[in-house]
């Protein structure tokens, strides 16, 4: 029995969801089995709990139950946390920023011989940084250049103002590092002394600081990092004045590669790291925050797997629909006194469900179909509910008849009549319903929406053509 949309529209419209979307692209059974494995587990885990000697009884198999499911779970949960760990490595790729020394200007290096050995630096460099992650964000909150001598501090340790370094993106600076008479231990100004007279000298710029790592909006906490570079000066055709001094500028230009986050020696005295400051209550909470990421990214990880397990068991597909049979006994469009259009049809169509899991039924709750012309719906009647076994094919025979107002352009009512002469009509006939799965003997998943589209080519009965079978998506 055909029935007008326009009278019932309003009692289906809270249930049923647009009928533009077409058949889901992702696998219904197991979005529907994902729903349900969060309740079985806690079921699981409040039996398993709740179990005891008194529950066991004289039985020890029990007992050995018992334990066999907490060493699983105590398995299961460092699998997740290395699967976790291999799944961040590869997604991410981590790598630690890559530091140059391209250039390195000495304006005064003076030594002074006496009571004490004194030095005297100015040096002026250029290092530049390179973030090589394509997922990961560095954030410099401290950094601290000096240059070094065989491990000895020379000049004072200049700041670098905090900055952000994006992916693959290159940061430059060229700090002033000064050293005013700094005195240094004495068998390093003897063997400062020999690197002049001949001519080469090889000093260390060194970066100390703290940075941290962002992914995305979620920011981890700070690392050290610690930076060598080593700077090799030519001092070839330069005069020594009075007390070893250099006054000439002294430039080295060939680009060096640094070490980054090398150990210092134990000779160092550079800098102090600054210590760590008190925990406060907002470090907690980052804490706590960064354990219910870890969580929700290892539940999230956990799901996959179990869903590409059950993908391996069930090999589970979707629902193919065809329609082998249509005919149309009547399909006319009468002008109203009102300028309104009225369609008169007498539509029928066989459409063949094909359920083609092995170990998967499904259940129809709710079925209802609908006819449309130029986008624009006419007719619409509900089916049979039924279940369908695996491997089986379930024929249902959609009919409409009757009458209705349809809205249509002055566009669509030219190629409806260059369709009547050319005795085919393009019809779309939609599939909407509630189904369930059931997997084995007894256990059901929730609810799934089923939506399937048909595009037809009817033609008329005055045609004598026939009716070609459509695969619908």
């Amino acid at each position: 029995m055909g029935h007008n949309p326009s009278s019932s529209a309003s009692s289906r419209s809270s249930r049923r969801p647009p009928s533009q979307t077409p058949l889901s692209a992702t696998n219904p059974i197991l979005r529907a089995i994902a729903g349900n494995i969060s309740g079985h587990l806690q079921v699981f885990l409040r039996r398993g709990a709740t179990m005891s000697a008194k529950d066991c009884g004289n039985h020890g198999h029990c007992k050995r139950k018992l334990y066999g499911r907490i060493l699983a779970g105590v398995g299961a949960f460092i699998l997740l946390v290395l699967v976790v760990m291999l799944v961040v490595w590869l997604v991410l790729r981590p790598t630690k920023p890559k530091f140059y020394l391209q250039d390195a200007t000495v304006y005064a290096f003076n030594r002074t011989d006496g009571v004490g050995s004194l030095l005297t630096t100015t040096i002026q460099i250029t290092v530049s940084t390179r973030n090589p992650n394509d997922r990961v964000g560095i954030y410099y909150d401290k950094l601290d250049v000096y240059a070094a001598y065989k491990y000895q501090q020379i000049t004072l340790a200049t700041s670098i103002p905090p900055t952000y370094q994006g992916q693959n993106d290159v940061i430059i600076w060229s700090p002033f590092l000064y050293g005013l008479s700094v005195p240094i231990a004495p068998y390093l100004s003897m063997s400062l002394g020999q690197d002049q007279s001949a001519g080469i000298l090889l000093l260390y710029v060194k970066i100390v600081g703290r940075l941290r790592w962002k992914v995305g909006s979620w920011t981890s906490g700070r690392y050290r990092i610690l930076v060598n570079c080593p700077a090799l000066l030519s001092f070839s055709g330069r005069g020594v004045g009075p007390g070893g001094a250099y006054s000439p500028v002294i430039r080295f230009q060939q680009i060096a590669t640094c070490s980054v986050d090398q150990p210092l020696p134990g000779s160092y005295y550079g800098p102090a790291v600054p210590p760590q400051r008190p925990a406060k209550a907002r470090d907690c909470c980052c804490c706590l925050l960064s354990t219910a990421v870890k969580i929700l990214i290892g539940g999230i990880i956990l799901l996959g797997v179990l869903a590409i397990v059950l993908w391996l068991l069930l090999r589970p597909y979707d629902i193919k629909a065809h329609v082998t049979s249509a005919s149309l006994s009547q399909f006319t469009l009468v002008t109203l006194p009102n300028g309104g259009r009225n369609l008169q049809y007498n539509l029928s169509t066989v459409v063949t469900l094909r359920n083609r899991n092995r170990r998967v039924g499904i259940y129809y709750d709710y079925l209802e179909s609908s006819a449309e012309y130029e986008g624009k719906r006419f007719a619409w009647r509900t089916l049979p509910t039924f279940y369908q076994g695996h491997k089986n094919t379930t024929t249902v025979s959609p009919a409409f008849a009757g009458a209705s107002v349809i809205d249509l352009s002055n566009s669509d009512v030219s190629d409806f009549e260059m369709q009547r002469q050319a005795g085919m009509f393009d019809v779309t006939l939609r599939l909407w319903g509630r189904i369930r799965y059931k997997i084995g003997s007894s256990y059901k998943t929730g609810r799934s929406t089923l939506r399937i589209r048909c595009n037809l080519q009817i033609p008329s009965v005055a045609s004598g053509r026939n009716f070609t079978e459509t695969r619908c998506r």
